[in-house]
């Protein structure tokens, strides 16, 4: 994904790419960065939650996916997202 010319880097790709390799949403462009391709690449890897933009972070369900796959990730959630169960989920 990284080294995939811009022209190629379209919703399919971008998708298939984070399905694989959650952090390569890094390389996604911000325009076609859409909730499905975030939440796709946090459930690959939860550490993908840093690239996800602050507005989609207050999704339903995306914070809590990304800690279910990779604990570490609350890290990169937001303090409005940081609940009781979120934690819970983060720690166990």
């Amino acid at each position: 994904m990284y080294w995939t010319p811009e022209i190629f880097k379209t919703e399919a790709v971008c998708e298939l790419a984070v399905s694989r390799y959650g952090l390569a949403l890094e390389s996604v462009p911000v325009d076609i960065r859409s909730d499905l391709i975030c939440l796709v690449a946090v459930a690959n890897n939860g550490s993908a939650l840093k690239y996800v933009s602050e507005a989609q972070k207050t999704l339903p369900n995306l914070c809590l996916v990304a800690v279910a796959n990779d604990g570490t990730a609350l890290e990169y959630a937001s303090e409005a997202q940081k609940t009781l169960e979120i934690c819970s989920v983060a720690v166990s």
